[in-house]
C-alpha cells in the first residue's frame, strides 16, 4: 500500500474543520480512481489526514505489476493528476 496526500478535493461527506485537524472520518465526496503504471490500482481509503491539517490521504493498493519505476495518476472527478512515482520491486 501506498498513501498519496492531497489537497483542493473539494466537497465532503461531512463538513470538514475549518483550520483544524479532523478528529472523526471526513471523505471527499469526489469519484477518485487511481493508477499504478497505467493498471487500475484499488483504492483502499480516502479522508481527510488526523495529522496534517487540510490534507487528503489517500490509500491504495499497487496491483501486481512488473517491477519498475512507475507513475501513480489518480483521477478525480475526471481529472487525471500525476501523483507522483512508485518503485515496484519483487
Amino acid at each position: 500500500e501506498i498513501v498519496v496526500s492531497l489537497i483542493g478535493l473539494g466537497a465532503t461527506d461531512v463538513p470538514a474543520p475549518l483550520g483544524d485537524l479532523a478528529t472523526s472520518r471526513v471523505q471527499p465526496l469526489a469519484h477518485i480512481e487511481a493508477f499504478v503504471g497505467g493498471r487500475r490500482a484499488r483504492i483502499l481509503s480516502s479522508q481527510l489526514s488526523a495529522t496534517q491539517v487540510g490534507v487528503f490521504e489517500v490509500g491504495i493498493e499497487i496491483p501486481v505489476i512488473a517491477s519498475d519505476l512507475h507513475d501513480v495518476n489518480l483521477r478525480v472527478a475526471g481529472i487525471d493528476v500525476l501523483a507522483g512515482r512508485v518503485v515496484v520491486g519483487n
